[in-house]
């Protein structure tokens, strides 16, 4: 069981970390402890899941990258710049971390030792978001200038930058094929691009970040200003796969590595919600058989009406398109009334889980590269470890 440090209501931690000492030499640039803010703003695993990274910040004032040993909470090494820290993540090589902050640096550590191998400057007023490319040697940046720029970060030399966000950029992640990027704005647009010419691909409206990427590639998530997330084709742009109402998803997106559920959170309360994610696309079977059940509901009687709606809801995100067509092309009322009806309820998932822990807003979180594990970091400067195959509390880490 882990040895926890004790936080004060004043965020005044106590200097004692698992009786380990921490691998670099925290004398010379660490701040005192009092002067730090405790807002866990970025979590991530290693690749190989045996390291966990946080960063913490706020707009204003110091911030911290720390690395903890995943499984025991051990305390590897941990780093402070006069800038808050606003996200970070490991090289898919799992040799460097790179962390933005609400400055115009951004910086590449070693992940093992702690030591600095990358001091980038020039994003204006905020390095906010980074991203690797899967071969970690480019390294990518999204500003609140409204910039995205790549960098081969150990030749210190800046690449190219995207213009056409038209938003501050709040997340930034490539595709696996590493030939596209996806990004997320804070008030309202998403964006693909063509990375090696730096062109614009498609930009969707009324889609805040974050950006959450389908494992495999195929699709992307975005969560929107006004409570929903929408699952949407990347091949075809004017497709979506699911929409889903009533999610607050605006500070926390995440895509399990299953694909088949995300966790969600607003920033405005401190639970965790994990919804299912049901992607399945419609056969031509399909189509036929939900065409055929919506003709039942024109029947005059009320058992034959109510059992063709269970059926109907039975087929799940199969029959959406069908459902979608009756209500704009239908003549009958009853058919539009209860297809809209259908389509509302499939739109409100049930939460497979609620996750509660948190004594303040949760801001960030990850899930561990084999899917069993969640964290989650929030301003009560906690890092709560989540089991996700029965989603109860398995550990919590604070602040060292």
């Amino acid at each position: 069981m882990m040895k926890l440090l004790a936080i004060s209501a004043v965020m005044v931690a106590v200097a004692f970390s698992f009786g380990s000492t921490v691998a670099q030499d925290q004398t010379k640039d660490l701040i005192k402890a009092a002067e730090r803010i405790l807002n866990v703003r970025g979590l991530a695993f290693s690749p190989d899941g045996k390291r966990l990274a946080g960063c913490s910040g706020d707009l204003t004032g110091k911030g911290e990258v720390v690395v903890w040993e995943a499984k025991t909470g051990k305390l590897l090494w941990r780093h402070a710049v006069d800038s808050g820290m606003s996200g970070l993540n490991f090289s898919p090589d799992g040799k460097s971390l790179a962390v933005g902050t609400f400055g115009e640096n951004c910086y590449v550590f070693d992940a093992s030792s702690g030591k600095v191998l990358a001091k980038l400057s020039g994003h204006g007023e905020s390095a906010r978001c980074v991203t690797f490319s899967p071969d970690s040697r480019t390294l990518v940046v999204g500003c609140y200038d409204e910039s995205i720029r790549l960098w081969d970060w150990q030749k210190g030399e800046e690449l190219k930058s995207l213009q056409g966000q038209g938003d501050r950029v709040f997340s930034v992640a490539f595709l696996p094929d590493g030939k596209t990027l996806a990004s997320g704005g804070g008030l309202g647009t998403a964006c693909l691009w063509d990375v090696a010419s730096g062109k614009l691909l498609h930009k969707w409206d009324r889609a805040a970040s974050p950006v959450a990427l389908d494992p495999k590639g195929r699709w992307l998530a975005t969560a929107g200003n006004d409570s929903t997330v929408t699952v949407r084709d990347i091949k075809d742009y004017e497709k979506d796969l699911a929409h889903l109402d009533r999610i607050y998803a605006y500070r926390l997106l995440l895509i399990h590595p299953s694909g088949k559920f995300f966790a969600s959170h607003s920033g405005m309360d401190f639970v965790v919600q994990i919804f299912p994610l049901d992607l399945a696309q419609a056969t031509v079977a399909d189509k036929k058989r939900s065409s055929d059940l919506i003709a039942l509901w024109d029947s005059d009687s009320y058992e034959v009406r109510e059992k063709a709606s269970q059926d109907l809801a039975k087929m799940g995100n199969v029959s959406r398109p069908v459902l979608t067509k009756a209500v704009k092309e239908s003549t009958s009322a009853e058919v539009r009334i209860r297809a809209r009806e259908l389509l509302r309820v499939m739109d409100n998932p049930k939460p497979l889980a609620q996750l509660h822990g948190h004594k303040d807003n949760v801001v960030s979180g990850a899930f561990s590269p084999d899917g069993l594990i969640l964290a989650t970091g929030g301003r009560d400067g906690a890092v709560l470890l989540w089991n996700t195959t029965t989603f109860k509390l398995k550990e919590t880490i604070l602040w060292p």
